[in-house]
């Protein structure tokens, strides 16, 4: 049975992008089928909407959707298009690979083959509670990490490496800092590591990650630590294009 695939070619670069990648994907034969539909800019100009109905109906039909870069109009009364996806589709992690290419150089002799895997719906994404005092001096956002939210993404960091013959999982936290939120998320991450006794587990904050990112396999981690650690990682692979990966959730990807 062949495959259909919600296609959202994006904003900016979007386009440019998926035209070379369904390029590569025609070129491996794959027999998928493309469904376009808009989202970003082009959707608010065609449709008044950033993410329209019929675009969520194609992918919770397809059940698998490729997407460019989307852009979110800066300003008040638009909400993350990415978060949005999220939410709406429980795409609970986020993947990222991070590979050397042969023959490059950096601190790490052996090179870097680390997939880091981020949790995507909690954290700082909800902005519970978030406000600005009156007078415009004071602003809040509150995070709120859970026990299922921490569960689930650390497992799915196990599955993956188990699935895939890699030996050991790192869950970067800031516990020692954030007790509470980061002190949960380490507390889970111990229980489910003593489920896969044949896969090491380690503990580490991001700057001990960066020393020892050659030396690492997986990662997996809350939202706040998301762009320190994928700066991190990408630094000694040298090349930001490491960033694209998958994001799972529950039944769609």
């Amino acid at each position: 049975m062949t495959q259909k695939i919600t296609v959202i070619r994006g904003d900016g670069i979007g386009p440019e992008i998926m035209d070379a990648t369904l390029f590569v994907l025609g070129k491996l034969d794959t027999g998928f089928e493309y469904e376009d539909a808009d989202a970003g800019l082009v959707a608010l100009e065609k449709h008044g909407d950033l993410m329209p109905a019929s675009t969520l109906e194609s992918i919770a039909r397809n059940k698998i959707a490729l997407k460019s870069p989307l852009t979110t109009p800066v300003g008040g009364g638009f909400t993350s298009i990415n978060v949005s996806l999220r939410r709406h589709f429980d795409l609970y992690a986020n993947v990222r690979p991070a590979v050397s290419f042969p023959n490059t150089k950096s601190r790490f002799g052996d090179g870097v083959d680390l997939i880091t895997v981020r949790e995507n719906t909690e954290g700082a994404y909800p902005a519970e509670g978030r406000e600005v005092s009156a007078d415009g001096e004071t602003a809040f956002s509150g995070t709120r990490i859970t026990r299922k939210g921490s569960e689930r993404i650390v497992r799915y960091a196990f599955e993956l490496a188990r699935s895939t013959g890699r030996k050991k999982v790192t869950a970067v936290h800031k516990a020692n800092i954030i007790k509470s939120t980061s002190g949960l998320f380490l507390a889970v991450a111990r229980e489910v590591a003593a489920k896969y006794p044949d896969i090491e587990f380690r503990g580490n904050d991001r700057r001990q990650l960066l020393h020892a990112a050659g030396d690492a396999s997986g990662t997996v981690r809350h939202h706040r630590h998301h762009q320190p650690v994928r700066r991190h990682h990408l630094r000694p692979v040298r090349w930001s294009g490491g960033r694209p990966g998958p994001g799972p959730g529950c039944q769609h990807r």
